[in-house]
């Protein structure tokens, strides 16, 4: 019987905490590459594993509990999620097996938030964060006179995160 998707998230997290405990042994390197290379193996499998739920959902919808609205929904979810998988897989690769950067314009940071910039806010607790940036104007009595959300290049001044 083929894996179901707990089991996937079940050993890529098994993966993720491997690959956070490599960081303390003396070689470090090579266990996360090796950590990575596996990763990656799963990485494909669940990729294949989706493009035939996808492909299946999408020919049979009708024999489901999914109406075709939910199931257009639950498909277009599927492929934002594919798209990304060579980029992440390539991002991971050039950083841990190439041990080269990943320009900021390439670099994914939230697969379900593609919005998402780095915050160097410089605070002891997380020096960089994650999100966006909303600036919010009130007068004296509270009420909100003006806002404004930074999404894109205010976060990123010259080009640097």
């Amino acid at each position: 019987m083929p894996n179901e998707p707990p089991v996937f998230a079940k050993q890529m997290n098994r993966w993720c905490i491997a690959m956070t405990h490599s960081r303390r042994r003396r070689d470090a390197k090579r266990a996360r590459k090796g950590v990575l290379r596996q990763m990656k193996r799963l990485l494909r499998t669940i990729g294949e594993h989706a493009r035939r739920h996808r492909d299946h959902l999408a020919a049979d919808y009708a024999r489901t509990r999914c109406s075709e609205r939910q199931a257009t929904r639950i498909i277009a979810r599927i492929d934002a999620m594919l798209e990304q998988l060579p980029a992440a897989i390539k991002q991971a690769h050039e950083r841990i097996i190439g041990a080269r950067p990943v320009p900021n314009p390439e670099k994914i940071l939230r697969v379900y938030d593609p919005d998402v910039q780095t915050v160097v806010r410089g605070k002891a607790s997380g020096e960089v964060e994650f999100g966006n940036t909303l600036m919010i104007s009130e007068n004296v009595t509270g009420l909100i006179t003006d806002w404004q959300l930074y999404q894109r290049e205010w976060l990123r001044p010259n080009g640097v995160s």
